[in-house]
């Protein structure tokens, strides 16, 4: 009976080392801060936030601006203006600033990871990763696929 005993106890350790001690993967910033960014997109960003991505990232403006589905003359124009994007434009600028902060970080240059972000992924189904920027959906993906890589999984 006491040896029945002493396997339960070892397995119920076990158990809460696993799920409770052991240490979860550290949430990027856009899971982490998710109030932050609903918030920061509904009161809209500053089309300077554009420029800024596209300064950090290393992609031309126009290569970016394609993934709003809009001209680089418009965005232009915002920033001239001083104007703020609309909401949906702002998470997903947002979005996209966070997925390049994680992707510096893993990835160790920025040129390395856009190097990564021009290549079909096996993780993401062959799919390049730019292009997946195109949605806020793709982004949470690419940012997943990320977050994979961190933890040592190498697609």
């Amino acid at each position: 009976m006491d040896k029945i005993f002493l396997v339960r106890e070892i397995c119920l350790i076990s158990c809460i080392y696993f799920f409770i001690m052991k240490p979860y993967p550290i949430k990027s910033d856009l899971e982490s801060d998710s109030i932050h960014l609903v918030s920061d997109s509904l009161a809209g960003t500053y089309a300077t936030t554009f420029f800024d991505v596209a300064r950090q990232s290393g992609f031309t403006a126009q290569k970016l601006a394609s993934l709003f589905h809009t001209s680089l003359k418009t965005l232009q124009r915002y920033f001239k203006d001083n104007k703020k994007l609309d909401p949906a434009a702002s998470e997903h600028m947002l979005r996209i600033s966070y997925v390049y902060k994680q992707g510096k970080e893993v990835f160790g240059s920025v040129a390395s990871f856009e190097e990564w972000l021009e290549k079909p992924s096996y993780g993401l189904n062959g799919n390049v990763p730019f292009k997946l920027f195109e949605t806020p959906a793709g982004v949470g993906l690419v940012a997943d696929e990320i977050t994979r890589i961190s933890f040592g999984d190498l697609s």
